[in-house]
């Protein structure tokens, strides 16, 4: 029977992680192994055996189960623990025939078995929760080096005077054009525009007029396209 809850648990973990909150799984923990730990300290109190002052290592297995195996989370870790700890006092005290020679060594050593189980405990949430951190500082810098990537993409393929395509983006897009229009039978048409008494206007008004005026050409350019598949680029 215990074989095919232990099993029917395994098989049902997946689901109860993904389909149950994380505080209520604790919750369902901590009381399942309060209620083991009651189970046997009813158990050592109505039995009648003199062997029944040796159930009491019982209560370390369930300690363990909860605390390293479960893992529950350590405040939890330390409510159940400070619960089976009661549960083990008290079912000393109510046992029948004590073995008082066996009294203090049982008690000490899940005195011993509560603290170090709560030293494992803490340190592996702690690890767990670096891990996290850990993990989370690597998906920031992921998502900062990707928009890094994505912003010196885009430099790289823009003209830094009028922001429209440079001459690189231009002769990309111009091969892929041309080879989806080759393949559907379609037209390209391709204008190659120059500004007219440029060099004139630049010598008469200076450089910074000159690249005010080819920012606008640009920009008026950029307006007037029509279709998603239209580009713009200063090549000269």
């Amino acid at each position: 029977m215990a074989l095919i809850v232990i099993l029917t648990g395994w098989l049902a973990s997946g689901w109860v992680l993904r389909h149950i909150p994380p505080s209520l799984v604790e919750l369902i923990v901590l009381v399942s192994g309060l209620a083991a730990a009651a189970s046997l300290a009813v158990i050592q109190y109505q039995s009648r055996s003199p062997l029944s002052q040796y159930y009491h290592v019982g209560f370390l297995v369930v300690l363990m189960y909860g605390t390293v195996v479960q893992r529950l989370r350590f405040w939890y870790a330390v409510a159940y623990s400070l619960g089976i700890l009661l549960m083990h006092v008290v079912g000393i005290w109510l046992t029948p025939v004590f073995n008082e020679r066996l009294m203090w060594p049982i008690l000490l050593l899940t005195l011993g078995t509560v603290a170090f189980t709560l030293m494992a405990n803490h340190a592996l949430e702690r690890d767990q929760r670096q891990m996290f951190l850990l993990s989370l500082r690597r998906r920031r810098l992921l998502n900062d080096l990707g928009a890094v990537h994505h912003q010196l993409q885009h430099l790289s393929r823009t003209d830094a005077l009028t922001g429209v395509n440079n001459r690189r983006h231009f002769d990309e897009c111009l091969q892929q054009i041309w080879q989806r229009a080759r393949h559907d039978g379609q037209v390209v048409a391709v204008i190659m525009a120059d500004v007219d008494h440029f060099k004139a206007y630049n010598d008469l008004y200076g450089h910074a007029a000159g690249d005010k005026c080819l920012e606008r050409v640009a920009q008026a350019m950029a307006e007037s396209l029509r279709s998603p598949g239209d580009v713009v680029a200063r090549i000269g």
